[in-house]
């Protein structure tokens, strides 16, 4: 071996060593936060029952996380759906990838895409043109957030934002505005719903498309079913709850109120002292009256509520 082909062998061996070393500390250095701090504000009275919803900054109906652990129902669902081997694979799923490029192949164009959970949350902190080279470096910033997050982590993040119809986006602003009850109070069938409304959002939701969505959800449903997730009763009950209605569950009440809370704190949640039950008992103790004070030209009224102890 000469000295120029010996020199070269080392500075090729150095270069390797060098990218290698460079692209392990990029794995390892932080990747930061990946999304803004921006969520909906919520006023709720003091036991917890919402009075007023904002909208995040940019528009999206967006709760921060209501609880430390997502339900198991959802948990089961959106990774039969969308990621059957999230809790194993390093981010990326090589059987996936082989899947769908055999596939692709066979049919001549794209019709299976080999996406994780984990790369759709990459995708979602940084929306940018689906490309190869996009592709590629959504790849490694998916194996870069497996090493620094849990899995459970990274299904949160997905979870709160992953759009859901609309400007609806996360499972926790949906299940309130849906079905105006918290996450964890939802149904297999509710969960089943939450897991097929990502997967085309634009065409397919609780406005467009109906029956192809009770579809998709009903046949999620029969798979949990298949893979003995969940019984023949389960299965039965949950294929004949029917879609939620387009209109929102969310409430909107004591609405001067609530401004006010707003206006006192930057919180993205509220908790006030209110009882909204003794705040509807007033109001339609004032409503009765105002009917008898119409024709006197009274249009507003008030009430004060004493503690007679």
């Amino acid at each position: 071996m000469t000295f120029r082909s010996l020199y070269k062998c080392k500075v090729f061996k150095w270069a390797a060593l060098t990218g290698a070393v460079l692209f392990t500390v990029y794995l390892f250095w932080p990747v930061g936060s990946l999304f803004p701090d921006d969520y909906s504000r919520v006023v709720t009275d003091r036991y917890g029952n919402i009075l007023r919803v904002t909208l995040a900054e940019d528009g999206q109906l967006r709760f921060a996380a209501e609880s430390e652990k997502l339900p198991d129902k959802y948990v089961r669902a959106v990774t039969i759906m969308e990621d059957q081997r999230f809790f194993y694979h390093p981010g990326i799923d090589p059987f996936s990838v082989v899947n769908s490029f055999v596939c692709n192949i066979r049919a001549g164009k794209r019709v299976r895409g080999a996406s994780t959970i984990t790369m759709q949350v990459v995708r979602l902190s940084h929306p940018r043109s689906r490309t190869y080279l996009i592709k590629a470096l959504e790849c490694i910033t998916a194996i870069r957030l497996t090493i620094q997050k849990s899995k459970n982590e990274i299904l949160k993040l997905y979870a709160i934002h992953a759009p859901m119809g609309g400007n609806v986006a996360g499972i926790y602003s949906a299940s309130r505005y849906y079905f105006g009850k918290p996450l964890d109070e939802i149904t297999w069938a509710e969960a089943a719903l939450f897991a097929v409304l990502p997967n085309n959002p634009s065409m397919i939701n609780i406005k467009k498309q109906r029956p192809e969505l009770k579809i998709k959800r009903d046949r999620l449903i029969r798979t949990l079913q298949v893979k003995g997730i969940i019984d023949s009763t389960t299965y039965a009950l949950s294929v004949d709850e029917p879609l939620p209605p387009v209109k929102s569950r969310l409430p909107f009440e004591a609405p001067h109120f609530a401004e006010l809370a707003l206006r006192s704190t930057d919180r993205n949640r509220i908790q006030t002292t209110l009882d909204i039950k003794k705040q509807k008992d007033a109001e339609s103790i004032i409503k009765r009256y105002s009917r008898n004070y119409k024709d006197y030209g009274v249009a507003n009224m008030a009430a004060l509520v004493i503690d007679n102890n």
